[in-house]
């Protein structure tokens, strides 16, 4: 007879049980070793900020290119690279091990993202707009 975390690991969606098999194997565990059961789950593993990364790239990278697994995680089943992005971030945020170093290692800082609001990256020479002051008060007349 089957367990009832198994029971419950069976009934998730296949795109959610493919994204957390690889979200176990980036921690060095499979689904089976994961008691879904128990309400603090997301603990039993951690992972570094790094890794967290890299995770996070990996799944944008296949919402982009699978409408099925687009269409087990998103609400919306956009192939815009940004949308996958912030669906692969609440993906982490719902799903996500905690972050820390007990269980590989020590602590990796996420690189920076060097993109400016254009999504050009700064190398290519492109400012940040500077804010606009605004002034309190009736406009001063010009005197002539």
């Amino acid at each position: 007879m089957e367990s009832k975390a198994r029971v419950k690991w069976l009934g998730l969606a296949e795109g959610l049980r493919e994204a957390l098999t690889e979200m176990c194997a980036r921690v060095g565990c499979t689904p089976e070793d994961v008691d879904w059961e128990d309400a603090q789950w997301y603990q039993s593993q951690s992972w570094t900020e790094q890794a967290q990364w890299d995770y996070r790239m990996w799944l944008a990278e296949k919402l982009v290119e699978r409408q099925d697994l687009r269409n087990s995680l998103m609400k919306s089943s956009t192939r815009r690279r940004r949308t996958c992005e912030a669906a692969a971030d609440e993906f982490i945020f719902q799903w996500g091990w905690t972050t820390g170093d007990a269980q590989i290692g020590t602590k990796a800082k996420a690189p920076e993202v060097t993109e400016n609001l254009h999504g050009l990256t700064e190398s290519e020479g492109v400012e940040e707009p500077k804010p606009v002051r605004k002034v309190k008060g009736k406009p001063k007349a010009k005197e002539e």
